[in-house]
């Protein structure tokens, strides 16, 4: 499936700020509450996240023990991504839209 001209664009800005985002975002406990209640439901485990940007959420997850693979579309981000979580497995994938038939 072919992006949409919107995704493009995004797609595009994010490789251009790439940087600058990683930079903004990558404060270690983000999700700290979260991650706590989610290591006492699942404590040990493979994760797949789909939209891994720059790698943040990689490096707390790979941290507490879990397997990781992590995807984005953006290049950029993935290269920092790699470079911060040596180890740690990245795909690029594009994100699928779900296509719904007109008929029901």
């Amino acid at each position: 499936m072919e992006l949409t001209p919107e995704e493009k664009i995004t797609l595009e800005t994010y490789n251009r700020i790439a940087q600058e985002w990683a930079i903004k975002l990558d404060i270690s406990d983000f999700w700290k509450d979260e991650l706590e209640i989610f290591e006492k439901l699942i404590p040990s485990g493979k994760i797949l996240e789909i939209g891994a940007g720059h790698g943040r959420d990689a490096k707390e997850l790979i941290k507490r023990g879990y397997e990781y693979v992590g995807t984005d579309p953006s290049t950029n981000l993935l290269a920092i991504a790699r470079k911060g979580n040596l180890g740690a497995t990245f795909f690029k994938k594009k994100y699928l839209r779900p296509r719904f038939s007109k008929r029901l």
